[in-house]
């Protein structure tokens, strides 16, 4: 197959907009990294085109804006040629990953003529037509699949509150005691580098195992190294993040459920052991839970044994436990369900693209 320069198939429109430029109303919607950011009367293209974030935080990145648009001057708006297929270009541009290559304390910024320059496979409008389209189609699947999974949380979000009421406030008067009264805490292991182990071990679950409130296995460490038995976890365990390097990770749990091999958990991991597992799993991720352990900082760094002796929760009674775990227990398996299928649809989004556009 022949190939095409990315410059064949876009015109690149520079813009110093910035968003003091901008109005809160007006006829032509203008774009910045995070979508629309005000209005102009003008705008800087009559076709739908491709918008790249050039600099800062997220570059390389890319959206689709529509016609009749602007963009702030930390994008690049590129608007195709030749009536080139706009989804065909925003899944090349995405192969592509034009922000891969930057990392570390420098401000990253990518360049028109330095990626303008680079060679893809070249296709006929009729194919570039089909290829957005079938990508476009898969895409939306999965968005409709991440929008169930929202769905669902905001469904056990709201039976919580209905069963428990608002938690900060203890709106249903329930006992208030000590967290240390209804539950045990420590942190995990502590191992060197020598300790990892290139084959078999024991799995160390850390800061990654836990995806969307769930345990996750695509991110893991094994270790070969002594490991006391307050370090391994058992069924109906809390994981939490206790440290991370990114405070929004600090905090996030998952419930430790059918166990089929011994697994252990890491220093800057923290288990919460109790027989009120289900409520508190979810009580851990709530306002109330965060602004109990607050520090004088904006952020929480860490979560230590000390903070959570100073956690005091409401506990219901039985019948409302019971209530909510018959609940709990339902959408954790509607939701294992369709993050598989976020994980199959993401699979075969990637190798749908990979096909068209790998070399």
């Amino acid at each position: 197959m022949d190939d095409i320069r990315v410059c064949d198939l876009v015109d690149r429109v520079s813009s110093s907009l910035k968003i003091d430029d901008l109005y809160s109303e007006g006829k032509y919607p203008v774009y910045g990294a995070k979508g629309l950011v005000g209005y102009l009367n003008t705008f800087q293209t009559t076709v739908e085109s491709i918008a790249l974030i050039k600099d800062g935080a997220g570059v390389g990145r890319v959206q689709i804006i529509p016609a009749h648009s602007s963009v702030i001057g930390t994008m690049q708006l590129l608007v195709p040629k030749n009536n080139v297929d706009v989804n065909y270009l925003y899944y090349l541009f995405n192969y592509l990953d034009l922000g891969q290559s930057f990392s570390g304390a420098t401000i990253p910024h990518i360049y028109f003529r330095d990626y303008g320059e680079l060679k893809v496979k070249k296709y006929s409008k009729d194919e570039q037509k089909v290829i957005g389209q079938k990508l476009s189609d898969i895409d939306k699947l999965l968005k409709l699949t991440i929008k169930k999974k929202t769905l669902i949380d905001e469904l056990l979000k709201s039976r919580f509150f209905e069963i428990f009421g608002d938690v900060g406030i203890n709106s249903k008067q329930f006992e208030i005691v000590p967290l240390s009264e209804i539950a045990d805490y420590w942190n995990g292991l502590t191992y060197k580098p020598d300790d990892i182990a290139k084959e078999g071990g024991v799995l160390v679950l850390r800061s990654s195992n836990i995806q969307d409130g769930m345990l996750s296995f695509e991110d893991n460490v094994f270790v070969n190294c002594k490991i006391k038995e307050k370090c391994l976890v058992k069924d109906n365990d809390i994981l939490m993040c206790s440290r991370n390097g990114s405070a929004k990770l600090v905090g996030k749990v998952a419930l430790i459920e059918n166990m089929n091999k011994p697994m252990a958990f890491g220093a800057f991991m923290m288990i919460i052991r109790s027989k009120y597992y289900s409520y508190l799993k979810n009580y851990f991720e709530t306002d109330a839970f965060r602004d109990q352990i607050a520090t004088n900082t904006s952020t929480i760094n860490q979560i230590t044994s000390g903070m959570m002796d100073n956690v005091y929760v409401p506990l219901p009674k039985k019948e409302n436990l019971d209530e909510f775990e018959s609940i709990y227990s339902l959408t954790k398996q509607v939701k294992m369900a369709i993050l598989k299928e976020i994980k199959t649809i993401t699979e075969l989004l990637n190798s749908k693209i990979e096909y068209y556009f790998g070399i």
